[in-house]
């Protein structure tokens, strides 16, 4: 059973379609979520349906991420409301989610899944705030 989130409804059907010919095309095991997982609504909403479909939640896998703004510009130059999208993306959006979903955790003896980016390795080469 998975829950995927996402802004893109076409990426998540072809998610979607991929998952069920993993588990033999039960519909069951799948929760579709659209929406920005910035949007503290959104990662209730994924939190919440999770726990109400598959009566509990065992793992949570933060795999959202990434930068935001213009690319190839200098640290001087950069908008600061890229810097703002970039850190509540990569950050606060991982802490809270966590939040949300530790007390089921908790309940399941359940595991938390943090996923990095090598790109936050580059140190601005491509995009300043990631």
């Amino acid at each position: 059973m998975v829950t995927i989130c996402g802004r893109k409804k076409v990426a998540l059907e072809e998610t979607r379609k991929l998952l069920l010919a993993e588990n033999g095309n039960d519909e069951e095991k799948v929760l579709v979520v659209i929406g920005d997982i910035c949007d503290d609504e959104v990662m209730k909403q994924t939190v919440d349906k999770t726990i109400e479909k598959f009566r509990g939640l065992n793992v949570l896998v933060n795999n959202a991420g990434g930068t935001h703004g213009e690319m190839f510009v200098s640290e001087l130059e950069g908008d600061l409301a890229a810097f703002d999208y970039t850190l509540k993306l990569n950050t606060r959006c991982v802490l809270r989610l966590c939040q949300l979903a530790y007390p089921q955790l908790i309940k399941s003896q359940g595991e938390i899944v943090n996923v990095g980016s090598i790109a936050g390795l580059n140190n601005g080469v491509v995009s300043v705030f990631h």
